[in-house]
């Protein structure tokens, strides 16, 4: 689940932001996912196998984690797609391309595609957000980027039940992950959402139906954020919910590309 549960990478292409990244000679349509805070690409490294046989698929792994562990984590979302735009600027042409970001990464590919359609070169044809309220929405949340260690790694452990014994136990592995954990969670935290020009491409909403941070009126306002087509999709589970609906969540969205790729 979360990065120190995987941490094999296989080698890679020579752009460090697309781990996992294998080149689909099939190719109408590119995928770019985008993991949650703690996480990593290999999240996402299965899914090739189980989307439409012309997706390419391109996990994005961020500074600071698995073949990328000796790098300074990024911890502002400007910052983050200022970089991003540059490093998948060669694989944004020729083919149309979606985005896909759970909770943390949701919040990454909805500025980037602010970004990209406001330079007027995009071929952006649909943002999925997957468990991250609504851009305008502010949760009142408790802050844990600055807690002290021992109170952070409870906090994250009360909210996501995500921390094993393994790594609570090895101070080793918590001094090596603590730069990116905290600058992940530095990123949402500090997030300031600035009001502008809705998306023009559609929008697709996926949510857990018991995730106990991420209601659904949080996430209903990202109809708000596109003047293009809104869809909303609930599953059974919590804010991790496609880990045990993956296959349903990988009908979805293969369902939506279809449309994207070959137009009925």
């Amino acid at each position: 689940m979360w990065l120190f549960k995987n941490q094999h990478q296989e080698n890679v292409a020579h752009n460090p932001w697309l781990a996992y990244y294998k080149p689909n000679p099939k190719v109408k349509l590119r995928l770019f996912c985008f993991h949650y805070a703690g996480g990593s690409a290999s999240v996402f490294r299965t899914w090739a196998n189980r989307l439409p046989e012309w997706v390419e698929l391109l996990p994005v792994q961020l500074p600071g984690r698995e073949g990328r562990i000796s790098e300074t984590p990024i911890d502002n979302v400007s910052e983050l797609v200022y970089a991003l735009r540059s490093a998948l600027k060669p694989y944004l042409t020729p083919y149309p391309f979606a985005l896909f970001g759970h909770s943390m990464g949701g919040l990454i590919a909805y500025e980037l595609a602010r970004s990209l359609e406001l330079s007027g070169e995009s071929q952006l044809a649909l943002l999925m957000v997957s468990s991250h309220p609504a851009p305008q929405i502010t949760l009142d949340e408790y802050k844990i980027a600055g807690l002290s260690e021992e109170s952070f790694l409870f906090e994250l452990n009360r909210r996501f039940n995500t921390i094993p014994d393994s790594m609570r136990q090895n101070q080793e592995l918590i001094d090596l992950l603590m730069p990116m954990l905290r600058a992940d969670f530095s990123l949402t935290e500090n997030y300031q959402y600035k009001p502008g020009k809705p998306l023009a491409c559609p929008v697709v909403v996926y949510g857990g139906m018991d995730d106990p941070e991420i209601k659904e009126s949080a996430l209903t306002p990202w109809q708000l954020q596109t003047v293009g087509a809104f869809n909303m999709r609930l599953f059974r589970g919590d804010h991790f919910y496609f880990q045990k609906s993956s296959e349903n969540l990988l009908n979805d969205i293969s369902s939506r590309l279809l449309r994207l790729a070959i137009p009925e």
